[in-house]
């Protein structure tokens, strides 16, 4: 698969729009420029005819199919408009033309030949009209000049019926033109004046054909840009709705989330712990005499001590479960599913422990000679008949009791 596809079809969530301004750019280009020559530039070009194939891949086997049959039910008029060679025309289509084009549609499926689905197809269209030429050459009757409207038919389905390539189609045409018109002076039952006549119809109905297929495969492929044009769009637009829903959940000098993000999540994970059974334990944590901190060292001193309390706590809600948030101003707050009161203290004492190593200077401090946390810790199973924020409470009591025993601890409530 082609980087263009992977793009359009990777989540909206890996989406980013650096990466999708290359193709962006190819598609205006493309679009403003236009593509006579019914070819796009090498990133698009590719793209586009992975599409085809798949679409082709899905059409030719029962389009072909229905072709195949059609070919051999033409063994009855065979019978008596070519009553001289009926028998050698069954032998053809019977043995060698029908098992041939059996052996094409059942190699539409190998991997090996995906990409070259649609002159595989050619070459059983051209298959049959060789054999319609034959017929015309080798029959002595007069009725014989029915198949020449086999070879119209042939025209008419090569570059309406089947939609491959119009350069394939301008091939394909091209070789029956040729083929019939060296045939012509080999076909004993026509008068010159008529094969003249019949050798203009047939260029006549190519052009005409060719234009229609032109047309065709230029709106096709037009299309096609509009549309991937509109994914782009789609996913521009679903990238910045996603990027303004993280902004609306995460508190942006810490980048942890925010009170709201906090919220939902302490209430979805309540009411799955509710379900399953589970603890849920939180830990609501106060920067010691912050407002010390802030009047004497500034406000972005401050800023920045938020900003490495919030480091340590990233590293301790590794679980795509766990959430940090900041809870507001100095405030932080840690939920943690699946979690006991033992297993959460110890969380807490690491997070003190980290606390001690980063040594942020404090010297108004009451504590200690660098920044503290108070932390208070609680744990619940929840069941149907409680509210979540009965767990927040009880966190907010057993901070109080950390504060009031001294700062600088855990305590569980």
């Amino acid at each position: 698969m082609t980087l263009f596809h992977k793009q359009i079809r990777k989540s909206d969530t890996h989406i980013r729009p650096d990466n999708l301004r290359p193709l962006e750019e190819a598609l205006q280009t493309t679009l403003e420029k236009g593509f006579a020559r019914l070819y796009f530039p090498e990133i698009l070009e590719t793209a586009y005819r992975e599409k085809e194939t798949r679409r082709q891949k899905r059409l030719f086997p029962p389009l072909g199919a229905g072709v195949l049959l059609l070919f051999l039910l033409y063994a009855i008029p065979d019978y008596f408009l070519i009553p001289d060679i009926y028998t050698e025309a069954w032998g053809l289509r019977f043995f060698i033309i029908a098992p041939f084009c059996t052996l094409i549609l059942l190699a539409i499926n190998s991997p090996k030949i995906q990409k070259n689905i649609d002159i595989l197809m050619l070459i059983a269209l051209l298959a049959g009209t060789l054999f319609i030429i034959f017929i015309l050459i080798r029959s002595q009757s007069p009725m014989a000049a029915h198949y020449h409207t086999g070879i119209l038919l042939s025209v008419i389905f090569l570059t309406i019926g089947t939609r491959i390539r119009f350069r394939l189609n301008l091939t394909g045409c091209l070789v029956i033109f040729l083929s019939y018109a060296a045939a012509l002076p080999m076909i004993t039952t026509m008068p010159t004046p008529a094969k003249l006549n019949s050798l203009l119809v047939l260029l006549t109905a190519i052009v005409l054909c060719l234009v229609g297929c032109y047309q065709m495969e230029y709106r096709q492929r037009r299309d096609y840009l509009e549309t991937q044009m509109k994914k782009i769009d789609a996913l521009r637009l679903s990238y910045a709705n996603q990027k303004l829903t993280r902004l609306s959940l995460s508190d942006p000098l810490t980048g942890l989330g925010n009170r709201r993000h906090f919220d939902e999540n302490l209430k979805r994970q309540w009411r799955m712990a509710a379900r399953s059974g589970d603890c849920l334990s939180l830990l609501f944590m106060d920067v010691d005499n912050f407002k010390a901190y802030n009047d004497q060292y500034g406000h972005p001193a401050g800023d920045r001590c938020l900003q490495a309390i919030a480091s340590i706590l990233k590293t301790h809600s590794r679980r795509p479960s766990d959430l940090s948030a900041r809870f507001g101003g100095e405030e932080f707050v840690l939920l943690l599913p699946h979690t006991t009161e033992d297993q959460a203290l110890s969380i807490a004492e690491s997070i003190l422990e980290h606390m001690e190593k980063l040594a942020i200077p404090h010297a108004y401090s009451q504590v200690a000679p660098h920044i503290t946390l108070s932390i208070g810790v609680a744990t619940a199973t929840p069941d149907p008949g409680t509210q979540a924020l009965s767990l927040l409470t009880r966190a907010d009591q057993a901070l109080y009791q950390a504060k009031t025993q001294g700062k600088n601890r855990a305590v569980a409530g």
